[in-house]
């Protein structure tokens, strides 16, 4: 099943600006820190299981070795690309909501942090389309041989959400449809690079197949996701900035995400926002 979500721009500006005046928003300073600590606390158990694998095997067999590093590397995993989502208190300070330009701090954010993925502005002049897509590959693969021990292979469902800077206005050749640069260039080459699981969100559907399965004398229906689905993403999203300022560059920031549910994108962690902000109005 495919959806797909678009609101007007000035109905998210209004939603971000209730968001911003969130007092728990006070608090993400907070929850970052424990995002932090449950990260290095999931980094350590792999790195201890690897670390003394001899002993963990001779005490719980292979498989039952196998079975709880597996367990341990998708809850690092999803620690690693939970950190690199797009909060709704991002988004509005992305987009000036608030009155103060954050945008250089955010360009130097998105060009330095190891969960995301940093590429040159979309291609301007015919015939570079082909080097962009080199560039695409090359990125991806740093990204695995940096993280390649603990997401080779991917265990949990990822989504990737995109941030553009389009270039300066009298640098712009045409308009480039954000739909159409992620399923052409971006998608494809991520798929065929790091090879994401997504059936595993396929089987939270009511209306997936299900086979039976005789487990202690019982016959249990487990859902049975098409084929299709063994590799992809869950969902993605392309968050088109203002243009850069003549002189300079713009560029494509890729989020690779935890998506465990395959539903929890960023409009609906705005909506989820704004439905408490507007719920401590109403019990003030």
């Amino acid at each position: 099943m495919i959806s797909s979500v678009a609101r007007p721009l000035g109905s998210l500006f209004a939603d971000l600006d209730l968001v911003m005046q969130s007092d728990e928003l006070h608090g993400d300073e907070d929850q970052r820190w424990e995002r932090s600590r449950d990260f290095n606390q999931a980094i350590e158990q792999v790195r201890d299981m690897q670390e003394d694998e001899a002993v963990t095997r001779n005490l719980f067999g292979d498989q039952g070795f196998e079975t709880i590093l597996r367990l341990l590397k998708r809850q690092a995993q999803e620690c690693l690309l939970g950190g690199a989502v797009i909060r709704p208190f991002h988004l509005a300070q992305m987009y000036n909501v608030a009155g103060f330009d954050l945008s250089a701090t955010w360009e130097q954010i998105f060009a330095t942090t190891p969960l995301r993925i940093c590429l040159s502005e979309l291609p301007q002049i015919s015939g570079t389309s082909k080097l962009w897509k080199q560039q695409i590959e090359q990125k991806l693969h740093i990204f695995q041989a940096k993280w390649g021990w603990l997401v080779n292979p991917l265990l949990i469902p990822v989504a990737l959400e995109v941030v553009i800077k389009p270039p300066p206005a009298n640098r712009q050749n045409g308009w480039h449809d954000l739909d159409n640069v992620l399923r052409n260039y971006v998608i494809p080459r991520f798929i065929d690079v790091l090879k994401p699981v997504s059936h595993h969100a396929f089987t939270r559907d009511e209306r997936a197949p299900c086979e039976p399965l005789r487990i202690g004398g019982k016959i249990i229906r487990v859902p049975t996701p098409p084929a299709s689905t063994k590799f992809g993403v869950t969902r993605y999203e392309a968050w088109r900035l203002p243009p850069a300022e003549e002189g300079s560059r713009g560029f494509v920031s890729v989020a690779i995400v935890a998506d465990i549910s395959g539903h929890d994108d960023t409009l609906r962690r705005i909506d989820d926002e704004v439905e408490r902000r507007l719920r401590a109005l109403e019990n003030r």
